[in-house]
């Protein structure tokens, strides 16, 4: 939601399936993301849920000390796309910390 007072940012990515249940995962699966603040600074990074985990966050610098989110979103597909039985999509965003108490 906002840049820590060292201008640090933390992403969670959660593994669901249709019905928001979590799942684990075939292999390590990367989430690109864009967080981009409302002075304007720009992060471009991704979060790694590793295999056998539903769960995965990355903590990453560049935004302005105490700088709010202006946008949030996908950096293009998860990749793996696939693997094994499961097939990778990118879901549902949000900004509220819901999914750092999960994990």
């Amino acid at each position: 939601m906002s840049a820590d007072g060292s201008g640090n940012i933390q992403v969670t990515a959660r593994a669901v399936d249709s019905s928001i249940n979590p799942i684990n995962v075939d292999t390590a699966v990367n989430v690109y993301f864009e967080w981009t603040g409302d002075l304007f600074s720009t992060i471009s990074s991704y979060v790694t849920i590793n295999s056998g985990q539903s769960c995965g966050n990355t903590t990453v610098g560049g935004a302005y000390i105490g700088e709010n989110v202006s946008t949030f979103d996908f950096d293009g597909p998860p990749y793996p796309i696939s693997s094994g039985t499961q097939n990778y999509s990118n879901g549902i965003s949000n900004l509220d910390n819901t999914c750092i108490q999960g994990c």
